[in-house]
């Protein structure tokens, strides 16, 4: 087999499996909230993108930014999927995919400054956020190796 070909598709399957993890991560621990007594609230990804509600009080509001953080790898991965089959515009496609992986990692990296709402306490990353941001990230990157690898 083409060691350039299989140097490809490992790109691909890399930069799959990163926009995949970095999606299903929304079910993790996203941010943690303190309180003034060290008193500690998680709320997962899903929580912070679309928002939750405590008592009929909105604690957290929805973001579009935390839900574009994590809408943006699982389309990276998809458009990564079906670009890699095509003949042509082969590395237009692995640009977007790169710059769509890249800025979702951003955005997770980016979750607190995003949050909308009422809150309480000190808000700070979990590792829900991080491991996505860090997934999307290095995504990205195997999608812009992949830019330069023929096959």
């Amino acid at each position: 087999m083409n060691s350039k070909l299989l140097k490809s598709w490992s790109a691909t399957i890399l930069t799959a499996v990163c926009g995949l993890t970095a999606f299903f991560l929304i079910f993790a621990n996203a941010v943690v909230f303190t309180e003034i007594a060290n008193v500690k609230h998680f709320f997962t990804g899903v929580q912070t993108a679309l928002g939750y509600s405590l008592n009929g009080k909105e604690m957290i509001g929805s973001s579009a930014g935390i839900i574009l953080a994590y809408v943006f790898p699982l389309f990276g991965a998809c458009i990564m999927i079906f670009g890699s089959m095509m003949e042509k515009n082969r590395k237009i496609v692995f640009a977007l995919v790169s710059a769509l992986m890249v800025t979702g990692g951003i955005l997770a990296l980016c979750s607190v400054s995003l949050l909308n709402g009422d809150y309480f306490g000190e808000p700070s990353l979990a590792g829900g956020a991080i491991a996505s941001g860090i997934f999307s990230l290095l995504g990205g990157a195997s999608a812009c190796v992949a830019i330069f690898l023929k096959g």
